[in-house]
């Protein structure tokens, strides 16, 4: 009898251990899952890393072909080169923090450029010039800089104004201008060529240019073989001028294209490819198209999710699909960090 009930209890423990680890091994392991998901992001991490911060040629897409910006670098800030089906190199995110520092480095080695007149080192001197799409990257590039002891002619600067602007500051030994020259004319040739004629001290270290959009419209003329002969003289000037300053030119962005406007993607391609034919000539101007991807992306998420105005007064919005014209915010800012990793990752690589 003893030896009955020795069994039913051995029988009775054997059926609850097997039905509680087939319960248990049914549950979900968590607590797996997470080990698993920091494990993934750690050694992400630590991929990055060692991933080389990207230097040189971020602007200019088919001067460099080996890197593939992707039209996911709204998620990650790794470039894909063509070469190696690894990450070639990742790109730093500019904060008003990191921007700062990339300024201090800068003015360091402004320093050999001092004023024999004054113990006053040369400023860093950055100019937007062109357009209102121009005055867009101008505002933007602004967004990173610290207002410690801005000084700014107009003051306040007005989103809409059709004249030059400019941002001072003492403490961080910078101006940033903007110039008001949507027409390639004989003020625009006039100004670089000053520029160029001056001494070092008193010409800009970067210049971003860009006129195109305002050639295009039928009070303007139209006329796209008259604008490419315009282009010449100033190509040659820029080449001169770049031979020791940055000059940049902004391949124009595609628009939201409305029917009845004389400004449209198709044609802003054209003149872009255009001005390439002649800026190519001078190796050391830089066309900047790489951002391109983000604006097209830009545009097609308005098609998608239409914000336009249906009626009423075009307005110029900056930061929505209304605006037909003018760039987002969100495709502006991502140009914005692929400029500030062209001008700063060579410095801070340096230091």
């Amino acid at each position: 009898m003893n030896q009955l009930y020795f069994m039913f209890s051995i029988f009775l423990l054997l059926f609850f251990y097997s039905n509680f680890f087939f319960i248990c091994s049914s549950i979900p392991d968590h607590t797996k899952n997470i080990s698993s998901n920091i494990n993934a992001e750690t050694n992400s991490t630590f991929l990055d890393e060692k991933i080389p911060i990207c230097l040189n040629n971020l602007l200019n897409k088919q001067k460099d072909e080996d890197f593939n910006i992707p039209r996911t670098l709204y998620n990650t800030s790794l470039l894909a080169s063509r070469k190696h089906s690894r990450y070639s190199c990742r790109l730093l995110k500019y904060s008003v923090k990191r921007a700062v520092a990339c300024l201090d480095i800068l003015n360091k080695e402004q320093e050999l450029f001092k004023n024999h007149f004054s113990n006053n080192p040369k400023e860093l001197h950055f100019v937007f010039m062109g357009d209102s799409r121009i005055r867009q990257q101008f505002f933007n590039f602004l967004r990173l800089i610290p207002d410690y002891d801005q000084k700014t002619q107009p003051d306040p600067m007005p989103f809409y104004i059709h004249e030059d602007m400019d941002f001072t500051s003492a403490m961080l030994r910078l101006r940033v201008s903007f110039k008001w020259r949507p027409l390639i004319n004989k003020n625009v040739t006039d100004t670089i060529r000053q520029w160029t004629k001056s001494p070092l001290l008193n010409q800009p270290d970067w210049i971003l240019l860009s006129m195109e959009v305002h050639h295009m419209l039928k009070s303007n003329g139209a006329d796209y073989n008259r604008y490419l002969h315009e282009l010449i003289e100033l190509s040659s000037v820029l080449g001169e001028f770049a031979k020791h300053s940055q000059v940049i030119w902004l391949n124009q962005y595609p628009t939201i294209d409305p029917a009845h406007w004389d400004v449209f993607s198709e044609k802003i391609h054209r003149y872009n490819e255009g001005i390439r034919s002649y800026l190519n000539m001078y190796s050391n101007v830089r066309i900047w198209d790489s951002s391109n991807i983000f604006v097209e992306e830009y545009v097609r998420s308005c098609a998608v999710f239409s914000e336009r105005e249906t009626s009423g007064e075009f307005s110029l919005q900056y930061i929505s699909c209304r605006d037909y014209i003018h760039t987002g915010y969100s495709a502006l800012s991502e140009a914005t960090q692929l400029l500030f990793n062209e001008i700063c990752n060579p410095s801070s690589q340096s230091s």
